[in-house]
């Protein structure tokens, strides 16, 4: 009964660490591409507000972005175990465009306290795809390197 409750234990840990290690991947690759897309396109990305440095604003919303991804994460694999089969690469990420379309919507409504704006819809999408593209290279490169451990 012990060795059952050890293995328990474990896997809670390894999971919890999982879950940090994504938070921050997601939040730094998120952040590079908010301030690249600022640093690029002024006019249609803002950064800051009158009480809201950019560089406080690009935390902020990296931040946002990575929690909504995170909390939506179990979505994924329930959805997993009710189609009874693995989703693939594809799947993932065209879910993953999904909410970072929505997220990026959701923070640039309250851009007075997040400090990120867009000036359309159309942008959205766009730093949507670009986001989806490198959180993906991201997390891959991060899970090699947890494999290598």
């Amino acid at each position: 009964m012990a060795k059952d409750s050890m293995a328990v234990s474990t896997q809670n840990r390894d999971s919890s660490v999982m879950n940090t290690i994504n938070f921050f991947v997601i939040m730094v690759s998120s952040a590079l591409v908010i301030a690249a897309a600022h640093q690029f396109f002024p006019s249609q990305v803002v950064l800051g507000t009158m009480s809201i440095s950019w560089l406080w604003a690009v935390v902020l919303s990296s931040a946002a972005v990575s929690l909504i991804s995170n909390l939506t994460m179990p979505l994924f694999f329930h959805w997993e175990l009710q189609q009874k089969r693995f989703l693939t690469p594809m799947e993932w990420m065209g879910g993953y465009l999904f909410i970072n379309i929505i997220g990026l919507y959701a923070i640039s409504r309250f851009a007075e306290i997040f400090g990120l704006g867009f000036s359309s819809w159309l942008i959205i999408v766009i730093v949507s795809i670009v986001l989806d593209l490198v959180q993906r290279m991201a997390m891959m490169a991060s899970g090699e390197m947890m494999k290598k451990k």
